[in-house]
């Protein structure tokens, strides 16, 4: 399933981390009232049976743009353009067909969800040693919740907010729309991670890929629960 708006309360990022000093009601209004607007898309239907050929008509790509240009302008906003949610948020998908429109949702709602409870925590400008840890914590509480797609596309942002932090520190080149496998992989090139660390991306990114493309059969709840576990211990490796 999706990451419905009835999830959002099930999150619960730590007060520890702060968005730039402001006051947070304005801010909050808008970013509710963009999350809104991407639960109204993230729910559309494409009306043909061959969802593997439909594409988005104009209109509909002129308003997911618009949408998207946004949500960068608050993001910029609350937490300026060197923040990992900033860097994050701008995915491109292959292609706009039903599957890949419901991931880059999925993707793009997450990211709102836990710049909204930053905002409402009152935290400090977050680094992605901060964020991806607490990505997964929402994912863990999701996962115990019920909710294992919504828990395993928050691993997919997770995981691509980590290691593109990672690549940042450790100054190796990477591009905004690099997959996770191929971030990963130039981190193996530059031994930042090890042999193990890297075959253990590779392995965990598959069922996190499936979920972001809906493609839920393909893992188990058995399988985000480990999935899980392994981040929690991923993402609080030293750099």
């Amino acid at each position: 399933m999706g990451v419905g708006a009835a999830l959002l309360t099930i999150i619960n990022i730590p007060s520890t981390l702060m968005v730039r000093s402001m006051s947070s009601g304005p801010l909050l209004e808008r970013l509710d009232a963009l999350i809104d607007v991407g639960e109204r898309m993230r729910s559309f239907r494409f009306p043909e049976a061959g969802d593997a050929v439909y594409q988005l008509g104009p209109s509909n790509r002129a308003r997911l743009r618009d949408w998207k240009d946004s949500c960068l302008s608050l993001i910029r906003e609350a937490v300026g353009e060197e923040s990992e949610l900033y860097r994050a948020f701008p995915v491109d998908y292959p292609d706009d067909r039903q599957g890949a429109f419901h991931a880059a949702m999925d993707h793009y709602l997450c990211v709102l969800r836990v710049l909204r409870e930053m905002i409402g925590g009152r935290p400090e400008e977050p680094s992605a040693d901060a964020v991806a840890p607490y990505i997964v914590e929402g994912a863990r509480r999701l996962f115990e919740a019920g909710y294992k797609d919504a828990a395993a596309v928050y691993c997919r942002v997770a995981l691509e907010v980590f290691l593109r932090g990672l690549s940042r520190r450790s100054g190796v080149g990477f591009e905004v729309g690099d997959s996770i496998n191929k971030m990963a992989q130039r981190l193996r090139e530059a031994a930042v991670l090890g042999e193990e660390e890297w075959r253990a991306v590779e392995r965990w990114s598959t069922f996190a890929n499936a979920a972001a493309y809906q493609k839920f059969s393909q893992y188990t709840a058995e399988k985000v629960g480990q999935m899980i576990g392994w981040l929690e211990k991923f993402t609080g490796r030293a750099a």
